[in-house]
C-alpha cells in the first residue's frame, strides 16, 4: 500500500517490479495448489462427523483462499503505485523537456523506439538522434 511519504519515481518504479514479481509468484503458487482441488467445495469436505483441524482438504482449501486474498491485495497495491506513477509522469512531461523525457522513457521505463516515437510525436529516428545528442 501507498505510504504517506512522497516518493521519487525511482522508488514507485521499484516497488511496482517488486510487486509484479510477487503477484506472479503468488499466482504461480496458486494456480499449482488449485489443480487438485479442482470441483471440491466447501460443503464436500466439512460433514457432521468430520474433524475439522485435521482435515487436509479443507486446509488446502484454506490455504488457497488466503492467497487469493493476498493476491488480490497485491494487485491493487499495484494498481495504486501505477496511478501514482502515471500521475508523476504526466507533471514530468510539464517540467521537463522533450530530449529528458526521452531518455527517461528509454532508461527508466525501458520502452521501445516506437513507444516514445508514438508518444513525442517524433519518428523513431529522431527519437533516437535526440537520445544520442542528450546522452552526449
Amino acid at each position: 500500500m501507498i505510504l504517506e511519504k512522497e516518493l521519487t519515481i525511482e522508488e514507485i518504479l521499484d516497488e511496482m517490479n517488486d510487486l509484479k514479481k510477487r503477484i506472479d509468484s503468488i499466482a504461480t503458487i496458486l494456480r499449482i495448489k488449485m489443480e487438485p482441488l479442482k470441483g471440491i467445495e466447501y460443503k464436500d469436505v466439512v460433514s457432521k462427523g468430520s474433524n475439522v483441524m485435521n482435515d487436509v482438504m479443507l486446509n488446502r482449501i484454506i490455504k488457497t483462499d488466503e492467497l487469493a486474498q493476498e493476491l488480490e491485495s497485491k494487485r491493487e497495491s499495484y494498481n495504486d503505485y501505477r496511478r501514482v506513477a502515471v500521475e508523476k509522469i504526466q507533471k514530468m512531461r510539464e517540467e521537463k523537456s522533450v530530449d529528458e523525457m526521452i531518455v527517461f522513457y528509454r532508461d527508466k521505463l525501458h520502452w521501445k523506439w516506437r513507444e516514445i516515437a508514438k508518444i513525442t510525436n517524433y519518428s523513431s529516428r529522431q527519437c533516437l538522434r535526440k537520445y544520442k545528442n542528450y546522452c552526449k
